[in-house]
This record gives C-alpha cells, sequence and structure tokens, in this order.
C-alpha cells in the first residue's frame, strides 16, 4: 500500500513505515532491508510517533491509536474512534472513557477522563 507516515528512531537504528493498507514496518536504517511487519487490522496507518526516552511507538490508525513496545510488539495502551481506552500493565488490564467537554484542549494539555 501507499506508505503514509515515515519515522527514524531516535536512538535505535531502525526506520518505521505505516501505510494505507494497515500495515507498520521495521526497516533497518542501516542496510534499509525489511526486519518485520506488523499489522494490528486497524485500517490504514496515518501517523508515527516515539517517546525518545523509549521504545514505546505510537501508532495512530483509522479506527483508532495504540502503543506498542518495539521489541514486543504487543499493544500496551490503545483508543478507539469513540475515545475508550484499554491499557495493560502485566496481568492487569485498565479500561476508561475520555468524555467530550466541548472544549478543545492544548498539546500536552491533561484531560479528563
Amino acid at each position: 500500500g501507499n506508505v503514509s507516515a515515515v519515522m527514524f528512531h531516535p536512538k535505535l537504528p531502525i526506520i518505521l513505515s505505516g501505510s494505507e493498507d494497515g500495515t507498520v514496518r521495521v526497516w533497518h536504517s542501516g542496510t534499509y532491508r525489511l526486519e518485520t511487519t506488523l499489522n494490528y487490522g486497524l485500517e490504514r496507518a496515518w501517523s508515527l510517533a516515539v517517546a525518545r526516552s523509549s521504545n514505546k511507538v505510537a501508532i495512530g490508525y483509522d479506527e483508532g491509536t495504540i502503543v506498542i513496545q518495539l521489541g514486543q510488539e504487543e499493544p500496551v495502551v490503545s483508543m478507539d474512534s469513540s475515545g475508550k481506552i484499554l491499557m495493560a500493565n502485566n496481568n492487569e488490564v485498565v479500561s476508561c472513557s475520555i468524555r467530550n467537554t466541548g472544549q478543545s484542549a492544548i498539546d500536552g494539555e491533561p484531560i479528563e477522563v
């Protein structure tokens, strides 16, 4: 599918690409060889983000957002388009919903859950 997002990891030697076919591909940045292909069945992948201090990667899809831990590739946090959030921490699964307050939020500002 068409590539819609590309991200160089700030510390690891990898490049991530998100595609309209819903896949996220992990490439080695030295050899440009495909290392793995991830598919969570969430339609088109539009955005990628990583925290410099961790191996967590956020992936934005048409149907929601997930966060994975590189090396495990299992989602640790996901949010669907209705605002329902699921988080996994070891054996504990936590669920919450984001309420629409009708106000816009500033980037980085805490929101009510």
